[in-house]
């Protein structure tokens, strides 16, 4: 039985549901057995430059496809020298998969269009059916003259349903669901602090505010302006008796967060109504938190607010995990208000 496996190749900076719905109806439509997610290392056009780095892409497209057993994800461009050029890929795919398989290189409208820049463009018919993913209908852009003039040899068959020509693989204009959503509209969300729920998986919504990627370079007033809420949240838990109350400046240490919050209280009890005095007090000031976690015991609270993290331990929790150990190189701050310490 012959393996008919679409090959998906982008930045995907990031993946999102638009790439996941056109591949599954491309898998659908076409009868195909796999999609293989290859992401581009080194993309070599100049409108195709990335912001996040290969290794966080390709991690964010595991976390998107991971459910998906007909989904897989290739790091096949990693090790690769140079520009990650999709002739070379699909070589390098051929020579290792089994026998016989049948590769579909899958690629939206706009990326064709532009396929006479691509290195060896002519070649890869030779070695793989093309799929052209429509996913808006344009009145100025006609697919099939697209088609026609970019592969002239190759003409329009009503049976297989896609241009053909001897000795060469199929071509399939394929009309998909117009879901207008962008890497770069993502990206541009993510900068000025909007939602982007629901458009890509939760997962990779949370491995981007772990990794707190595409957020612009803080500007020194809001760097302060960030050390001032720090010092403010670390009042509000000395007022609702927390103890020994700490902050560690993490700025120049970590670009998970800028700072951590550390306060203890007497009992699980104590640590849950620190928790949550301190977060209705936040939110009369408009900051909300964007997870709140704890262990089955309450004996360690984590609030996770982007650029500030509140830890509220108990003290045999405290000692045991001691972040301030891990952390020692940060700078304390503490309870006297601007205090900051080495």
């Amino acid at each position: 039985m012959t393996l008919k496996i679409g090959v998906f190749g982008g930045t995907f900076d990031p993946v999102h549901i638009g790439h996941l719905r056109s591949a599954l109806e491309t898998l659908e439509l076409l009868d195909l057995d796999e999609i293989w997610f290859i992401p581009a290392a080194f993309p070599p056009h100049k409108d195709q430059t990335t912001f996040a780095s290969f290794e966080h892409r390709l991690n964010m497209l595991k976390l998107a496809t991971k459910h998906l057993d007909f989904f897989r994800v290739l790091d096949v461009e990693a090790d690769r020298p140079g520009p990650s050029f999709t002739i070379d890929t699909i070589h390098e795919l051929r020579r290792d998969a089994p026998d016989g398989a049948e590769f579909f290189l899958m690629m939206g409208l706009d990326q064709f269009i532009s396929l006479k820049t691509w290195k060896d463009y002519k070649q890869l018919p030779v070695f793989s059916s093309i799929v052209v993913m429509e996913r808006q209908i344009s009145e100025e852009i006609d697919i099939f003259q697209q088609i026609s003039e970019i592969f002239p040899e190759m003409i329009w068959s009503e049976d297989e349903a896609a241009f053909v020509a001897p000795g060469l693989k199929s071509i399939y204009p394929l009309a998909v669901t117009p879901l207008d959503i962008s890497s770069s509209a993502i990206r541009d969300m993510l900068a000025v602090n909007a939602s982007i729920s629901f458009l890509t998986p939760e997962p990779v919504i949370e491995y981007l505010l772990e990794n707190s990627l595409y957020l612009p370079e803080k500007t020194e007033e809001e760097a302060d302006s960030g050390l001032d809420i720090a010092f403010e949240v670390m009042e509000l838990l000395n007022k609702s008796n927390a103890k020994d109350v700490i902050g560690l400046d993490l700025r120049r240490l970590s670009d998970v967060t800028d700072f951590f919050i550390i306060a203890a209280g007497r009992s699980s009890r104590q640590n849950q109504g620190i928790a949550d005095e301190l977060e209705a007090e936040l939110k009369k000031l408009g900051i909300r938190p964007r997870t709140i976690e704890a262990t089955k015991e309450s004996n360690w609270i984590l609030m996770d607010y982007g650029d500030w993290v509140v830890h509220i331990f108990q003290e045999e929790a405290r000692e045991f995990y001691d972040l301030e150990g891990l952390w020692h190189d940060a700078p304390r701050l503490t309870i006297a208000r601007g205090h900051k310490s080495s």
